[in-house]
């Protein structure tokens, strides 16, 4: 949904934070996210956990895709899998980079 919602809904968002999902090759993504870099996102960032069999290859798609396009973006890489502990563990890092660029 994170991900969904950041190309539909341009310029609505200024902080795109995807949490262990990532993204498929739908042919077009390039330009999905040329569109929202675009959009002057301030802060793109996924998180993702090694052991996450069901979205690591997702979530690499996706920064491998943002790096290709050079959208500033942070890739963050936990130690678990798809479960609770990684989700907290990803929103601990990713919650207090909202204030700093909030506050730049």
């Amino acid at each position: 949904l994170a991900i969904h919602s950041s190309v539909v809904y341009l310029n609505r968002f200024d902080y795109i934070c995807p949490l262990g999902c990532g993204t498929d090759d739908n042919g077009h993504l390039v330009e999905d996210f040329l569109k929202v870099k675009q959009s002057k996102v301030r802060l793109f960032w996924v998180g993702c956990g090694r052991l996450d069999s069901m979205a690591y290859k997702p979530s690499k798609l996706l920064h491998d895709t943002l790096s290709y396009i050079h959208l500033d973006h942070s890739f963050y890489l936990g130690s678990g899998g798809h479960n609770w502990g990684s989700w907290r563990q990803f929103l601990y890092t990713f919650a207090p980079l909202i204030f700093k660029y909030y506050t730049d």
